[in-house]
């Protein structure tokens, strides 16, 4: 599946694309907030067979690479995705520091929510993130999420903040 915006293409995921997700998950910045720490090359290699393998499952869904369209440069892995064993859709994303601030956390997040409302017709996408990721909160909220709670998933020892978007309330 390839999907496009103004700047980036989208496409699911595949084997070659390790060393580019080594950049994120390789890197304490980008993982400060997901883990705390750097993951391991095992862990990269682990994460990116299971994306693979939903992928498969989920054709529509899934796990994407987005690179620039003008130089094919590697910007973000990001996700639509089930919520930690939840019938929930989950939006995350994982930005290569290189394009921090420059506004492409927020194109990558509303292409994949346009993607979610119009074509796969869902009612509502979430999506979580620490309380000290302020950078995170602010693509979510660009985007038309809003702070809905306070949740624990994916093991978390301290509460996260939960975002929500619904269909009737996105804007294209």
């Amino acid at each position: 599946m390839i999907l496009k915006s103004k700047r980036l293409s989208f496409r699911h995921m595949a084997k070659s694309d390790f060393p580019a997700l080594r950049t994120l998950g390789g890197n304490p910045e980008v993982m400060r907030y997901i883990t705390g720490k750097a993951e391991t090359e095992e862990a990269t290699r682990n994460s990116l067979a299971k994306s693979i393998k939903f992928n498969q499952e989920h054709p529509d869904m899934g796990y994407f690479i987005c690179h620039t369209l003008e130089d094919k440069r590697f910007v973000a892995s990001v996700c639509l995705r089930f919520l930690d064993n939840t019938p929930e859709y989950e939006l995350g994303y994982r930005i290569h520091p290189d394009f921090w601030r420059q506004g492409f956390g927020t194109e990558i997040a509303h292409r994949i929510l346009r993607h979610a409302f119009e074509t796969l017709k869902l009612e509502k996408v979430a999506a979580i993130t620490e309380e000290a990721n302020i950078g995170s909160a602010r693509i979510m909220e660009k985007c038309g999420m809003r702070f809905e709670k306070t949740v624990r998933y994916y093991g978390a020892a301290e509460d996260l903040l939960y975002y929500v978007v619904r269909r009737r309330d996105f804007s294209k």
